[in-house]
């Protein structure tokens, strides 16, 4: 019975190192997207400057979407703190070895 416990257990480990990489990557995803954000704001200022129109409704989108992200991305800083701890307690490791992968737990 405790090689079945202690085989639950690596799965386990294994699943929640499989989320937080899967995090990490749609953080960098977000955190590429949102760099990209103040770029097409003056896009969007330097276009108002040529017509003299500004188009409110293009800003309100990026303004969502900015909101959206952010608000993503707090969920998914809770999510990777989640992780980390129940990493730690099953590990009985540091948070910068939880980090690591399961190939060195």
């Amino acid at each position: 019975m405790a090689l079945k416990a202690h085989f639950q257990k690596q799965m386990r480990i294994a699943r929640l190192h499989g989320e937080l990489r899967r995090l990490n990557a749609l953080a960098r995803k977000h955190q590429k997207r949102a760099r990209q954000m103040p770029a097409d704001v003056v896009r969007l200022m330097d276009l108002a400057s040529d017509r003299h129109i500004l188009d409110f409704g293009a800003v309100e989108k990026l303004t969502v979407e900015a909101l959206e992200m952010d608000a993503e991305a707090d969920r998914m800083i809770a999510r990777r703190t989640e992780i980390e701890i129940e990493l730690a307690s099953l590990t009985g490791l540091t948070h910068a070895d939880t980090l690591k992968g399961p190939d060195h737990v």
